[in-house]
């Protein structure tokens, strides 16, 4: 097993769950009201964060950006589940 595929998972799900809670209280700042510009920012540096952190793996080669989206799509599914059986 390649050693960039071990060491970019852990990583990819740290972003992911940064991520998916990022999201969550990107839509409560949306549903809340306020000021627009917070969660349109919060949305940009979002957005920003992963583009960036995949971009800095990519050098590493294909392993490592697999294993990074890995992580990052596990995260996904474990900080998104709860949010679905509430529904």
């Amino acid at each position: 097993m390649d050693l960039a595929l071990i060491v970019t998972a852990p990583l990819g799900a740290a972003l992911g769950f940064a991520y998916f809670h990022a999201l969550r209280l990107n839509a409560r700042l949306y549903i809340t009201g306020g000021p627009l510009w917070r969660p349109v920012m919060l949305h940009l540096v979002r957005i920003a964060g992963v583009v960036s952190a995949f971009v800095l793996v990519a050098p590493f080669g294909a392993a490592a950006l697999l294993g990074a989206l890995a992580g990052f799509v596990a995260a996904r599914l474990i900080v998104v589940r709860p949010e679905r059986s509430g529904a």
